[in-house]
C-alpha cells in the first residue's frame, strides 16, 4: 500500500477566486447582500465552500484597506443580512468578502463594496 498520496489528498480546493457581490436596500434600515462566485450568474456558492466572510465597518471615508474593516460575520447561505440602527440611517457602511472552503481555508478578498444604509 502506498502512503505517498498528495498533501491536499481528500482535501477541498483552495478557494482561488473573489465573490462578487448585489446590494439590495429596498428595506430601511437594511442591506441585503446576495453573493455568487466570480464569472457565475447563479446566486449560490460553489459546492466546495462553506461560506463567505464579511469584514465590514461604518466609515466616514474609503477604508485605506481591510484591516480598516473592524467587524467581521460569516455566512454559510446567501444573502446576507445587515441590520442597522436608526441612528446609522444615511451613513456608510464599507465591506469586502471572500470565501472560506470546507477545510476552513480562505480565498482572496473581493474588492471594497460600499452602501449608504437606507
Amino acid at each position: 500500500m502506498s502512503t505517498d498520496h498528495p498533501q491536499n489528498f481528500g482535501k477541498a480546493p483552495m478557494p482561488v477566486t473573489a465573490p462578487k457581490a448585489e446590494i439590495d436596500r429596498s428595506v430601511i434600515r437594511r442591506l441585503v447582500v446576495h453573493y455568487h462566485d466570480e464569472g457565475s450568474d447563479r446566486w449560490i456558492k460553489p459546492d466546495h465552500l462553506y461560506g463567505i466572510e464579511f469584514r465590514w465597518a461604518i466609515l466616514d471615508s474609503s477604508p485605506a484597506g481591510i484591516d480598516d474593516l473592524v467587524h467581521i460575520v460569516f455566512d454559510p447561505i446567501s444573502p446576507c443580512l445587515f441590520d442597522f440602527d436608526e441612528s446609522q440611517r444615511g451613513k456608510t457602511c464599507y465591506f469586502a468578502m471572500r470565501w472560506e472552503n470546507t477545510d476552513g481555508i480562505k480565498g482572496p478578498w473581493s474588492g471594497m463594496y460600499s452602501a449608504i444604509i437606507p
